[in-house]
């Protein structure tokens, strides 16, 4: 004889269930939160990334203004005091570096152009001179400023076909037994480094993984690489460092910044013939949690993604995913 279940039980599944997702989504939202509350640059001001942090977003907006069609005499002076501030900490607890010397190429460009148009920043001058004498740090190049380019430059490397080169892109799930060089990671997160970042504050970075006990700890972690992982050469793990953030309104920017930077680098990858399978990482915290214990990747990093990476075998198949109509994409307003 057939049980009928008793009224209302279907309805009151579907209400437990929907109350287990919404506390699932709340759990998630909260440690988001607190990761970000407790690791974004505002939190420690003056730790060495936060510091780097709001150093270039105040010397970038310098970068910005000396690159417009026609500068503005004096612009920024406002943000001139900050910026000069933030130096002063800086030197005094970490010594000069690569970002203090982007900050004193852009501040100079910044005096010079001032001065030819009849701006008095002698005050500007006698500062920056008094912070930087004690260094006798000359850098290799130019590292901060604006520079003029011409249109026949830009377009002599990247007037190519696009398209081919993107649809020859493909997760590959298969991958032959050569080893991938460290070099040619080192040579694709050096293109990756040109990625566009929130004031240019690039806050990407790369952790790679080859022994395989470790690679196999974390992909155990990744529900999305079944089937092929023992192929898997080297295994990259793309993180935001937080410190690099400084404000509450720039809590999403670590997705925007990192997704922006691993994208970059799966095509520097495939420029150079290598192969790779993005590996999402959308997971409850505990197993966030779990792989930072597990690898040793600092707490104030969030994780974006993980890169399974190998050579490609000579013959192999890939997915056929079809795209969404251009009319769902492009939408005029």
């Amino acid at each position: 004889m057939k049980v009928r279940p008793a009224r209302g039980s279907g309805r009151f599944k579907a209400l437990a269930a929907s109350v287990r997702t919404q506390l699932w989504l709340g759990r998630c939202f909260l440690y988001d939160f607190w990761h970000y509350r407790a690791e974004a640059g505002y939190r420690r001001p003056k730790s060495r990334g936060a510091l780097q942090a709001s150093l270039i977003r105040y010397y970038h907006s310098v970068e910005k203004g000396l690159a417009l069609p026609v500068p503005r005499p004096g612009f920024g002076e406002a943000l001139l005091s900050a910026l000069l501030s933030d130096l002063r900490d800086y030197l005094a607890l970490f010594g000069p570096d690569g970002t203090t010397d982007a900050v004193v190429s852009a501040l100079r460009q910044y005096i010079s152009f001032n001065e030819r148009h009849q701006i008095d920043v002698s005050e500007l001058r006698s500062a920056l001179d008094t912070l930087v004498a004690p260094s006798s740090r000359v850098p290799d190049h130019q590292e901060g400023g604006a520079e003029e380019v011409t249109r026949e430059e830009i377009w002599r490397h990247a007037r190519i076909e696009l398209r081919p080169f993107a649809e020859s892109r493909h997760s590959i799930r298969h991958f032959s037994d050569e080893p991938v060089a460290h070099e040619t990671i080192e040579k694709a997160v050096q293109i990756a480094q040109t990625t566009p970042s929130v004031c240019n504050r690039q806050s990407a970075s790369v952790f790679v993984v080859t022994e395989r006990s470790k690679m196999n700890g974390l992909l155990s972690l990744q529900n999305g690489n079944r089937g092929f992982s023992h192929q898997i050469n080297k295994l990259l793990v793309v993180t935001s460092r937080l410190e690099t953030f400084l404000t509450p309104d720039e809590r999403h920017q670590q997705w925007i910044d990192g997704g922006m930077f691993a994208m970059t680098l799966v095509f520097a990858l495939h420029s150079m013939g290598v192969g790779t399978c993005c590996l999402n990482w959308a997971v409850p915290p505990a197993v966030d949690r779990k792989l930072r214990m597990v690898s040793g990747i600092p707490v104030n990093h969030a994780i974006i993604m993980m890169i399974a990476v190998g050579h490609l075998p000579e013959t192999f198949r890939v997915a056929c995913s079809a795209h969404r109509p251009i009319e769902d994409v492009l939408i005029d307003l």
